[in-house]
């Protein structure tokens, strides 16, 4: 548990070892998340498609932990998460080129196991 998913479009990501570096490091910070606990994984998506004014990129980040965090917390998870790739890819979002989202996700405890 936790479990950090990174999904964008072709060519969006330069250095995905150094983003789930980075993203991982925040995640550990966060109240309740044990650093030796946190999984990433990036995925590059090569076909997709987009609505009518969606910016043609895309930078999606689920980040699934354990239920029975506070929506407080979760939040600021989400907040901080969404923060950080705002900075990371601050050009390519306030151009609109970039839509970047993030979702905190609970796991059922009565199912999820390790």
């Amino acid at each position: 548990m936790p479990h950090l998913v990174v999904e964008a479009s072709a060519g969006v990501v330069g250095d995905a070892n150094k983003l789930l570096a980075q993203l991982c490091d925040l995640a550990s910070s966060f109240e309740t998340v044990d650093s030796a606990s946190v999984k990433a994984r990036y995925y590059e998506v090569n076909t997709w498609t987009t609505g009518e004014g969606c910016p043609n990129q895309f930078l999606h980040v689920d980040f699934s932990v354990l239920a029975g965090r506070e929506a407080a917390l979760r939040g600021a998870m989400a907040d901080a998460l969404f923060a950080r790739l705002q900075e990371e890819f601050s050009f390519s979002h306030s151009s609109g080129e970039l839509v970047i989202t993030v979702e905190i996700r609970e796991m059922a405890t009565e199912s999820y196991r390790k």
